[in-house]
């Protein structure tokens, strides 16, 4: 066997690879401490595949096409086509598979449109990782990675497949996407028993988690859909979470389905019967062809007045929609990662941020040091500001922005200290620690949240060379902190002890020190975001802050943000409210503060049982859980990679006027796919009430009527007034449209339906009226005059029911407006130009019956005018409206 396949063979084989030696494990996977060879990566590349779990290649045209005719009435009448063109009815079938083919070719132009912008704009936030390649360290593509490579782990970094840790230092991992576990577990190289379970199991780090603190290095042992991560993601593919827009599309799917299988029955059953009852009540003898005839003509009608109830371009107008709503919020900074969260971002009431780089500027600036000594702010204490530098420059484990103020404010010469450990910052206990010696005498150096430091000194330096036991001064500490506190600033405690002869600590060591005072960081609101927030405001969305700052900082921001008087609830209080209570007060709370990473989801958790769809920006480790909480997960290109995989929508620029910008172009995207659903609908409803009520009648008030019109019309009227839908997605949306977010309400559209479909059936029956009326006309005069009728008064309603405002006063897309007058120009063109009427059965037409149905168009665009204004804005519509909200406030 070549060596190359002997070494696949062997890598390929590493199971329960957390009982095996990290040194023995480089041996299995035949690779080493520096990694492998491009040339190896390259080759294992090719047997294993990307690690990725979602193949990015997207299927050949052909499949995509034929995925077009997944709708089962489609294939029904595709089939009934093929049969009749076995029976001899060559032209009628094959122009109607052709008109469907033609539906199947623009959606799926649509929707490889969508998939390359989709697919340009993920590779702006692609996630990478850092490894060991020919013995040098690189930043590859995850989805590069395969077993036997090396791979560097760092604060911050998502873990990019299961490995196996062969060096690490203080590392704090998240595993709550596997195991559930809300803080951190602690990491370190060793040998576990093969029978211990995945949450124990501290030699492992998996696909999908990420590194809390610390660092490390690690083998990779299994990529892709093999990962542990892999193996759920495979289990759970198969039931995707729906978005509420997805959930939406598929109850109003049902609902057609339902509806359409009892129109195709009865319109069915009933045509037979009156097509054969004439020769019932003659005693004529029925044979077996004219049975077969008027079993084939009533089939197909009711199949084509099913496909013409059925909005078909509706999935390429919502992937159109969505598309251009994507590529126009990607021209606002704002990157959508999945198309469907476009609507769930237009959708929000409820906006959760942190506080720091989105509400304020989100550069921390050192402001000052100050001791307990004269109780004032001084920039000199310079037994402060040294701990706090030594401990900023020479901790490796978590780089933060109030490390980078201190070093940034001023730098200090420190060669004369050698820094000998450090215990990394994390989450729980929200300070970190460095030994430095100097001169052979060790001092361990502690800074982070004051409660966090004072809960581990038990000496305070006062006037600069005293010790007081902490107790002593308790209340001017609180003093102190509440007053800077209270004036919008962050304090952190820097806290010190001897640790002569000391080179190793650990978490054990942070106890008995001496507080030797407080740095103060300066964190101002960003310009205009009091402003924005009043956008978000005047768009029905409620801005609730949650930040891990302390109460008093977090409601002074609160007051220089523009909320009069914030309410705060902080994260002790938090722990202390149970969550129906929790519940009950979110209508209230404006502020979150000292909220715990868990917190954090529970909070979001908490608004929507509230009632409240909620969007959570967030870029931080700690806000990963949230993200995946939230309705939609909002994050910044510049976010730590997991925060960035957590997320729905990805911000170019971390600015909230990006946010309130996307939420506006995400209600115009569902808007106007509302306009589609709803209008298309409304006039298919009509058309089809029509035509089916006239296949019953016709036969009695017109015996040479065999139907109102043929299949192959009706199937044209549904293509023809489906081109200019197309462009729905280009429309423009009334600015009081935009003003608040609308849901999915599939009784909405019913009522919509029936109500705007039965206006359009009296004008229907008012144009079958007035042509059964004409002296001597002829089924295919009457077929003509109702194609033009149909076509024409839908593309009148349009203009009229794309707006609640009158038509004249809400003005159409351009490019709409021009294809819907062509669309009626081609419909004149194929009932007068000889070749098209003798292909699709139509007649010319005396002049004074095209001015009739001109004529009739109009009244009813200007109907339905006054209609709008009737079901829009009733009294009692709005009543019902108001004791609704007062019901649902109350609850």
């Amino acid at each position: 066997m070549p060596k190359s396949q002997v070494a696949s063979t062997k890598w390929q084989c590493a199971d329960n690879f957390w009982t095996i030696p990290a040194d023995e494990m480089l041996k299995t996977l035949d690779t080493s401490s520096t990694g492998l060879s491009s040339e190896e990566a390259a080759h294992r590349l090719d047997l294993v595949g990307p690690n990725q779990l979602k193949k990015k290649s997207e299927a050949g045209f052909f499949v995509t096409f034929l995925m077009q005719f997944k709708n089962p009435v489609v294939l029904l009448l595709l089939f009934s086509s093929i049969l009749s063109i076995l029976l001899g009815s060559v032209i009628d079938s094959t122009v109607i598979i052709v008109l469907i083919v033609l539906s199947a070719l623009l959606s799926l132009y649509q929707e490889r449109k969508a998939s390359h912008a989709v697919a340009e704009l993920l590779a702006m936030v692609e996630i990478t990782t850092q490894v060991f390649r020919d013995g040098q360290l690189q930043k590859i593509p995850a989805e590069g990675l395969v077993p036997g490579d090396v791979v560097y782990l760092t604060a911050g970094k998502a873990i990019p497949a299961d490995c196996l840790l062969i060096q690490s230092t203080d590392l704090y991992v998240r595993e709550s996407t596997l195991t559930g576990e809300t803080f951190p577990v602690e990491k370190s190289t060793g040998i576990l028993d093969e029978e211990t379970p995945l949450a124990k199991r501290t030699n492992v780090a998996y696909m999908g988690t990420s590194v809390v603190t610390g660092s490390a290095m690690a083998a990779v042992v299994k990529t892709a859909k093999q990962t542990e991560f892999g193996k759920v993601y495979e289990r759970l593919r198969s039931k995707p979470q729906e978005t509420t827009f997805e959930a939406g599309i598929r109850k109003f799917g049902l609902f057609l389905v339902e509806f359409t299988f009892i129109l195709v029955v009865v319109i069915f059953v009933v045509n037979i019967i009156t097509k054969l009852l004439p020769s019932i009540e003659a005693s004529v003898a029925i044979n077996i062809k004219t049975f077969e005839q008027v079993l084939s003509d009533s089939f197909m009608f009711s199949l084509a007045l099913a496909v013409g109830l059925t909005p078909e371009l509706l999935p390429a107008v919502v992937t159109a929609t969505l598309s251009i709503g994507a590529r126009q919020m990607a021209n606002d900074k704002v990157i959508v990662k999945k198309l469907n969260s476009i609507e769930n971002f237009g959708s929000i009431d409820v906006l959760c941020s942190d506080k720091t780089g989105t509400l304020t500027e989100g550069v921390a600036k050192l402001y000052a040091t100050i001791d307990l000594s004269d109780n004032q702010v001084s920039s000199d204490c310079e037994e402060v500001h040294l701990y706090a530098y030594l401990n900023a420059v020479l901790q490796t484990g978590f780089e933060n922005p109030v490390d980078e103020a201190i070093k940034e404010f001023e730098t200090l010469d420190i060669s004369a200290f050698t820094k000998k450990d450090e215990v990394a910052y994390d989450f729980v206990r929200k300070r970190q620690t460095v030994l430095v010696e100097k001169d052979g005498q060790s001092i361990l150096i502690t800074k982070g949240a004051v409660p966090n430091v004072l809960s581990i000194c038990s000496m305070i330096e006062h006037h600069h060379d005293e010790l007081v036991p902490i107790d002593h001064v308790s209340n001017d500490v609180r003093q102190l902190y509440e007053k800077y506190a209270n004036e919008g600033y962050r304090l952190l405690a820097v806290a010190y002890k001897n640790m002569d002869g000391v080179e190793e600590i650990t978490k054990a060591d942070e106890t008995e020190m001496i507080l030797a005072g407080f740095i103060i960081l300066s964190d101002p609101p960003k310009p205009g975001v009091p402003e924005t927030i009043k956008r978000l405001q005047a768009l029905g969305v409620e801005l609730k802050i949650i930040t891990g700052d302390s109460k008093l900082t977090a409601r002074s921001i609160g007051k220089e943000l523009g909320i009069p008087s914030p309410i705060a609830i902080s994260g002790p209080e938090l722990r202390d409210t149970i969550d129906e209570a929790l519940i009950g007060q979110m209508d209230d709370i404006d502020i979150f503060a000292e909220v715990e990473p868990n917190q954090k989801e529970r909070v979001i958790n908490a608004v929507k049982k509230a009632g409240y769809s909620v969007g959570y920006i967030g870029d931080g480790i700690n806000d990963v859980s949230a993200l995946h909480a939230a309705d939609v997960g909002i994050s910044v290109n510049s976010a730590v990679d997991v925060a960035k995989e957590a997320a729905d929508i990805v911000l170019l620029e971390k600015d909230l006027g990006v946010v309130a910008n996307g939420i506006k172009e995400g209600r115009k995207t569902f808007f106007n796919t509302m306009k589609y659903i709803q209008f298309t609908i409304s006039a298919n409803f009509s058309n089809m009430v029509t035509f089916a009520l006239a296949s019953f009648l016709l036969p009695f008030l017109r015996p040479d009527f065999n139907f109102p019109m043929a299949p192959l019309q009706i199937l044209i009227i549904n293509l023809l007034t489906d081109i200019p839908m197309m462009y729905v997605a280009l429309d423009n949306v009334d600015p009081e449209q935009l003003n608040k977010p609308e849901k999915w309400d599939i009784t909405f559209i019913k009522r919509f339906m029936v109500f705007f479909g039965l206006v359009g059936t009296i004008f229907d029956w008012i144009t079958f009226f007035v042509l059964l009326n004409i002296p001597g006309i002829s089924e295919d005069e009457f077929h003509t005059g109702w194609f033009i009728e149909s076509v024409l008064m839908e593309l009148f309603v349009f203009l009229s029911l794309r707006t609640r405002r009158p038509m004249f006063k809400s003005k159409p897309a351009n490019s709409m407006l021009w294809v819907t007058a062509i669309i009626g120009i081609i419909t004149v063109a194929m009932t007068v130009l000889p070749g098209l009427t003798d292909l699709f059965g139509f007649t010319i037409l005396k002049w004074w019956i095209y001015i009739a149905i001109i004529i009739i168009c109009v009244a009813y665009a200007f109907t339905n005018e006054f209609t709008k204004i009737y079901y829009f804005y009733r009294p009692s519509r709005k009543a019902a409206e108001a004791l609704a909200a007062c019901d649902i406030s109350e609850t």
